[in-house]
């Protein structure tokens, strides 16, 4: 199951890290999915938190969904969190997502294997 990472730092927010629940983190490396050469790792002592809560268990609803003004409400703090260069409208700075370390390998082996690539 994917789960999505968010890191900070006295700051603000610094990125975010998509990893798989089932397979132990290698690292606390993102690699962008688009260009593998774009690493970025997160300080050790970074504070994070997970992100994605499940809403259905076997098909039955398994959480109580916030009032919309409180989902409001996060997603403002959400954002005054972030840095103003990613805010910005000219040149902003990007945001950083990117995929575990272990899970773009995983990704990257399917991905050869699929195209006849991989042994």
């Amino acid at each position: 199951m994917l789960q999505v990472r968010r890191y900070e730092t006295g700051e603000g927010l610094i990125g975010d890290m998509i990893y798989d629940e089932l397979h132990p983190r290698e690292s606390e490396t993102i690699i962008d999915p688009f260009d593998p050469t774009h690493l970025k790792t997160f300080p050790s002592g970074s504070k994070s938190h997970d992100l994605l809560e499940p809403c259905c268990d076997a098909a039955n609803r398994s959480m109580r969904f916030r009032p919309l003004a409180a989902s409001q409400r996060r997603a403002i703090e959400e954002l005054d969190r972030l840095h103003p260069s990613i805010k910005r409208l000219k040149n902003p700075h990007l945001y950083p997502v990117g995929l575990e370390k272990s899970l773009h390998d995983r990704r990257t082996r399917l991905v050869m294997h699929a195209r006849g690539l991989a042994a």
